[in-house]
């Protein structure tokens, strides 16, 4: 929102004589307005506001496009919470939350462990067998 206001006012300090120019015109009727020798007058300057009009709604989409890329890079971080899910480990029979837990596939079968000591005693008992 202050963008718009900061740009229309740019417009306003860069075109002063212009829209003075346009506000000052007295109005008429369509048939009256295109035979005037003030709208052939009038002319460029018309071009001249809707050419800035137009520059400051560019700057406006890409001042917001990039914005929006901005915010669309933090929303794609992973979530730090907690999934609620709850995994056994085998050796000391301590239930974890599975995004803290040591994941090993054995024999095709997933098992979680609490520390790196409860993974090594459960692959030396496995392997003795």
């Amino acid at each position: 929102m202050a963008f718009k206001s900061f740009f229309i006012i740019i417009i306003l300090l860069f075109t002063p004589s212009t829209i003075k120019e346009i506000f000052a015109f007295p109005p008429l009727s369509l048939t009256c307005f295109y035979k005037s020798s003030k709208f052939s007058e009038m002319l460029p300057a018309l071009i001249k506001i809707v050419l800035y009009a137009l520059l400051v709604y560019v700057i406006y989409k890409l001042i917001h496009f990039f914005r929006a890329i901005g915010r669309v890079k933090k929303a794609s971080k992973p979530s730090t919470r907690p999934s609620g899910l709850m995994v056994k480990d085998e050796m000391c029979n301590t239930y974890l939350p599975k995004e803290h837990a040591i994941k090993e596939i054995f024999e095709g079968k997933e098992y979680y462990f609490c520390s790196k000591q409860c993974r090594h005693k459960f692959l030396e008992q496995k392997r003795a067998h």
